[in-house]
C-alpha cells in the first residue's frame, strides 16, 4: 500500500488516479505505414514516430504505478535475454528498454520500445527459454503495431489502460476512460494474441531457445488463473488475472499449439536453450509478496517500513494489501476496516481536513493513538456510513482509518474491534522494524520425503502458501519435490 498522491478520500477510499495520456488527434486524420510484419497498410491517426513518443511518455506513469524493481543483477540479466531477442524481431532497429517492476501481480506487458515484466511474473517461470518466450510475446506486440492499431480505432486513447490489460479489484484502472471496452481487459484479442504468440515463440526460437517453453509458460499461467479464480470466489472479490491469450485460452488449444510449434523451423541445428539453473540463480533471493513501499502484511498484523508505522485488525478478520489501500473484512463480510496513505496539505490540521471533505460529519473529535495526533468522526451517505479516523502521520502524510458499513447494527456488534484497530496505529519497534522486510525466494535442493506442504508450515507470507509454493514450482495442484530437484521456496 503506497500513499496517494494528491488526492482526497471518497467514501470507499479508491484510488481515482486516470494517469491518461490522451491523444489529441481526429480519426479522420489517418496515416499509413506499412507493418512490418505482414506487409500491409496500416491506416492509423498515430505514425511511427508519435506512436515511439508514447511508449516514452507511458513509461515514467507505468513505474509510478507498479514501482521499479531495485535489484540491478535481475534487471540486467532480463534486459540480456531480451536484448538477444531484437535482432530476431520485425523492427530490430527501434531502441527496447525491458524492466522488472516491483509487483507481486502475474503480468506482462509493452508500450512501443518498452517492455515490462513483474516480480510476480518471474517468479512462475522456471527457465531461460520460457522468459524468452514471454519477453518475446510482448516484443511481438510492438513490432506487429498492435497497440497503434489499437489507438488508430479511438479517436481519444488512455494507453495506460489500453497496456495495463490486468483485473484487479480496485479503481486504479476503471475509473480510466471507458472507451476501450471490455475485450481489452482480456488483451488484444484473439487474432493479436495468436500473432504475438506466434512472433515470439520464432524470435525465440532464433535466438536460440527452445520455442515450445512458451506452451509451458501457458500451462503455468492457467494453473494460476484457476487457482486465483477459485480463491477469489471463495474470498467475494474479482480475481486478478494474466491478460490476453494465455489468460482467455486452454493450453490444448490446437491452434495455438500449432502457431508456436511452427517456430520450431527457426531453430538452428545446436542444441536448443532452456537454461533452468540459470534463471534459478538470477531469481534467488528475489522478493515475494507487496513490494516494501507497499507494506507488509502478516497474519492480522501490517507493518510499513517507508512510513514506520504498524496496527493490527480483529482476530478472525480477512485482510488483503492492495497497491492502493490495506482491507480487513469482519466474517459475516458486514463490516470492513480500510486503510489508506493521503497526502496532506501541511498547513491543514486533520479535523480540518475531515471538516473541509465531507458534508454529513457527526461525532467530530480529536483523537490521539501512540505516537500520533488526529482527529475522528462518523461520516454517513445514501449508502453506507463510516467512522473515519485521520492522523497525522508528518508533515507530507495522513493515514486514514475507516470502518465502513451498510448496516447500522455492525457498527454496535463492532464497535470495540474497531476502535482497538484504531488505538492500535503506532510507530513500529526497532525489532518490529528490521522484521518487516519483505519474504524473499530462495533456491533449495529437494530432500527425499519433502513435500511442499511441510515447505508452507508456519508461513505468513500468502494465505494459500501450499498452494503457493506448487505454482511456483509448476507442480499445481497436487505436485511433490522430487529428491535432488531444484525448487522453489519462501523464507
Amino acid at each position: 500500500m503506497a500513499a496517494e498522491r494528491r488526492r482526497l478520500p471518497t467514501l470507499s477510499f479508491f484510488r481515482t488516479s486516470l494517469l491518461t495520456l490522451a491523444l489529441g488527434a481526429s480519426v479522420s486524420a489517418c496515416v499509413g505505414a506499412t507493418n512490418p510484419v505482414t506487409g500491409e497498410r496500416d491506416w492509423t491517426v498515430v505514425d511511427e514516430k508519435r506512436e515511439l513518443e508514447l511508449g516514452h511518455e507511458a513509461h515514467p506513469e507505468i513505474l509510478n504505478l507498479y514501482g521499479y524493481y531495485d535489484n540491478p543483477r535481475l534487471q540486467e540479466y532480463v534486459s540480456q535475454v531480451g536484448q538477444a531477442l531484437v535482432p530476431h524481431t520485425h523492427r530490430p532497429e527501434l531502441d527496447y528498454r525491458f524492466t522488472v517492476l516491483d509487483s507481486p501481480m502475474v503480468n506482462a506487458m509493452a508500450t512501443p520500445g518498452y517492455v515490462y515484466i513483474t516480480r510476480g511474473m518471474l517468479a512462475l517461470l522456471n527457465s531461460e527459454a520460457e522468459l524468452a518466450g514471454v519477453l518475446g510475446h510482448e516484443l511481438a506486440h510492438i513490432t506487429a503495431r498492435h497497440t497503434a492499431q489499437r489507438i488508430g480505432q479511438q479517436q481519444t486513447v488512455d494507453i495506460i489502460r489500453l497496456v495495463l490489460d490486468v483485473a484487479t479489484d480496485s479503481a486504479l484502472i476503471d475509473n480510466a476512460a471507458n472507451i476501450l471496452g471490455e475485450a481489452h481487459l482480456r488483451g488484444y484479442g484473439r487474432e493479436n494474441e495468436l500473432e504475438a504468440d506466434r512472433l515470439g515463440a520464432r524470435y525465440a526460437a532464433l535466438a536460440g531457445y527452445d520455442p515450445e517453453a512458451l506452451l509451458e509458460v501457458i500451462r503455468i499461467l492457467k494453473d494460476q488463473e484457476s487457482h486465483e479464480i477459485k480463491m477469489a470466489r471463495q474470498e467475494g472479490r474479482k480475481p486478478q488475472v494474466y491478460h490476453g491469450l494465455f489468460a482467455t485460452h486452454p493450453d490444448n488449444d490446437d491452434r495455438l499449439q500449432e502457431v508456436i510449434r511452427e517456430a520450431n523451423q527457426h531453430r538452428s541445428d545446436s542444441e536448443v536453450l532452456v537454461r533452468r539453473k540459470e534463471y534459478l540463480r538470477h531469481i534467488d533471493g528475489m522478493a515475494i509478496g507487496p513490494a516494501e513501499f507497499e507494506g507488509l502484511l502478516r497474519g492480522r498484523y501490517f507493518y510499513h517500513r517507508s512510513y514506520n508505522f504498524t496496527l493490527a485488525f480483529p482476530e478472525g478478520w480477512e485482510t488483503r494489501n492492495f497497491p492502493d489501500r490495506l482491507i480487513a473484512q469482519a466474517p459475516g463480510r458486514d463490516m470492513q476496516i480500510r486503510l489508506t496513505l493521503i497526502e496532506r496539505n501541511a498547513r491543514q490540521p486533520s479535523c480540518d481536513f475531515l471538516s473541509r471533505r465531507f458534508e454529513n460529519l457527526a461525532q467530530l473529535r480529536v483523537r490521539a493513538t501512540e505516537g500520533f495526533s488526529g482527529c475522528q468522526a462518523r461520516v454517513w451517505d445514501s449508502r453506507s456510513a463510516a467512522d473515519i479516523l485521520v492522523l497525522e502521520h508528518s508533515s507530507e502524510i495522513f493515514l486514514v482509518v475507516a470502518a465502513q458499513s451498510d448496516r447500522p447494527d455492525a457498527f454496535r456488534r463492532y464497535a470495540g474491534a474497531v476502535q482497538e484497530t484504531f488505538r492500535s496505529l503506532r510507530p513500529m519497534t526497532k525489532a518490529e522494524y528490521d522484521a518487516a522486510r519483505p519474504p524473499q525466494l530462495k533456491i533449495a535442493e529437494a530432500k527425499a520425503g519433502d513435500t511442499y506442504a511441510a515447505y508452507a508450515e508456519g508461513a505468513e507470507w500468502s494465505p494459500y502458501p501450499e498452494d503457493q509454493l506448487r505454482l511456483f514450482n509448476a507442480a499445481y495442484p497436487s505436485g511433490e519435490p522430487t529428491s535432488g530437484e531444484a525448487v522453489k521456496v519462501v523464507r
